[in-house]
């Protein structure tokens, strides 16, 4: 990659289409998605395959306020969340649809060697108008989230298929599984929103994937937010058992734990999003407005609880 180069991490939100199945509920500010006709403060920064050198400017002076690139990467380096930029609720138009501006960082492995990149983290600024399911099955009974692939587990499930077309975990008793063996995996191409496969079809050039992103590696609810415990799937690296619920809910050594490294979309963890409308909650920091989303999918799966699929945000 060269030098000099600003690249995108997004993240997609989805609204519910919730079972009725108890779920582990951060409370975040009311209102619906986020502001849905809130015009973009950066236009369309790549059209036809051409990056408007202009608008990356102007993104930059609204980002940290100077448009020089040594000034953005030394910002990226020491990392700047949603609450810290110049300006506040920055939105980008890319791909023709509106994206906030949430975190500003660098990649994971690419500095040391000499190839500064910065990494500019943007969110959907309203939620899709589809819903979809977080998991299509549950466990009859009790010890599912010891399962090597569990109701909760982001990478085996539906709604990361519904952003990617990756497979997803089905069971073989339909919308519930007795054991380990009832549960296998199936392709989920035909499970993918064509909104979001053309746009990674289109665009996927320009995004980099959580797997050269450190702050995703070993991000910890507890650490970051108001969280009582971390979740599972707010890291895609190895953490250890400490401040989880238990042993079996930290996926970390679980197969498929990492696979949503590779995604150009992902959903936003309580680790990023926070709890609550604190300037420092999260590592995103992100201001009331962005947090206004309501009954929203998040990645993360419940702290405890056999029942449990995954977290999401609603309002107060």
């Amino acid at each position: 990659m060269k030098k000099n180069r600003i690249i995108l991490a997004l993240i997609g939100i989805l609204a519910i289409l919730c079972p009725a199945m108890f779920v582990f509920v951060p409370s975040v500010r009311t209102s619906y998605a986020y502001v849905d006709d809130q015009s973009p403060t950066v236009s369309e920064i790549i059209s036809e395959g051409n990056v408007n050198a202009d608008l990356v400017k102007q993104l930059f002076i609204q980002l940290v306020g100077s448009d020089d690139y040594e000034t953005v990467l030394s910002s990226a380096t020491a990392k700047k969340s949603a609450s810290e930029f110049s300006s506040a609720n920055i939105i980008v138009s890319f791909g023709n649809m509106n994206w906030t501006a949430v975190y500003l960082s660098t990649a994971k492995d690419l500095v040391s060697a000499g190839d500064d990149q910065v990494i500019l983290t943007l969110m959907l600024s309203s939620a899709t108008s589809e819903t979809t399911q977080y998991s299509t099955w549950h466990p009859s009974g009790s010890g599912g989230e010891a399962w090597e692939i569990p109701t909760a587990m982001y990478s085996t499930s539906h709604v990361r298929s519904f952003l990617n077309g990756t497979q997803y975990s089905v069971s073989s008793r339909g919308t519930s599984a007795s054991s380990a063996s009832d549960i296998s995996l199936t392709d989920g191409t035909s499970v993918q929103n064509s909104t979001f496969k053309n746009f990674i079809d289109s665009y996927k050039d320009y995004i980099i994937t959580p797997e050269a992103v450190s702050w995703q590696e070993t991000q910890s609810a507890y650490t970051s937010s108001q969280s009582n415990n971390n979740l599972p799937n707010d890291a895609w690296g190895t953490m250890p058992n400490d401040h989880f619920q238990n042993a079996n809910n930290n996926y970390s050594n679980r197969a498929h734990n990492s696979d949503w490294n590779k995604d150009y979309i992902w959903l936003p963890s309580v680790a990023e999003t926070g709890t609550s409308n604190s300037a420092t909650d999260g590592i995103w920091a992100l201001t009331p407005q962005q947090r206004s989303y309501n009954n929203v999918w998040l990645r993360s799966g419940a702290h405890s609880g056999t029942y449990h699929y995954g977290c999401y945000a609603r309002p107060t």
